[in-house]
């Protein structure tokens, strides 16, 4: 039986790994030219609100998916070869972003917080999470925080469920 460390897999993984790492640095590069070509462009409060913290934000999380992919890429895979053919992972992508699509399209006909706290939970169950406490609780306070952040930050109010 041939190992995972050899062999057309392990080329189709490492290639994989340099797509993934190259892809992250695109986004790190993306993310600080838009936050430089921002600050250049206008400087003021208005402006940089919502793009700063975002972007400094990607550039955070993009460093910290980076690293934890280079730590990764050291250690050899146990069991690789074990994973061909599992197809649980592809399928929970494709429910996540049935979801993300069933979220968007909701957003049109329902209240914000509504479909937020829904997508959330919901993702949370497809994604295999089973402490349903946990879910109701991450959920509300995910809905809560986010909604308390777009009514304080956007001029315009969102069509919401709960008063806030």
């Amino acid at each position: 039986m041939p190992e995972a460390s050899s062999g057309p897999l392990a080329e189709r993984s490492a290639r994989a790994d340099q797509g993934h790492v190259a892809m992250l640095l695109a986004i790190i590069l993306f993310c600080s030219w838009y936050l430089a070509d921002t600050v250049r462009a206008s400087a003021s409060t208005d402006n940089l609100l919502l793009i700063a913290p975002t972007a400094v934000l990607g550039i955070l999380l993009s460093l910290g998916i980076l690293a934890g992919e280079l730590r990764r890429a050291r250690r050899p895979a146990p069991g690789q070869a074990a994973a061909v053919g599992n197809g649980a992972k592809d399928r929970r992508t494709l429910v996540f972003v049935g979801l993300m699509a069933l979220y968007v399209a909701g957003l049109a006909y329902g209240p914000f917080d509504l479909a937020t706290f829904l997508f959330a939970a919901a993702s949370l169950l497809a994604l295999g999470e089973r402490r349903w406490i946990f879910v109701l609780v991450f959920s509300a306070a995910l809905t809560v925080a986010l909604m308390a952040c777009l009514t304080a930050l956007l001029p315009s109010s969102l069509p919401l469920l709960l008063p806030l």
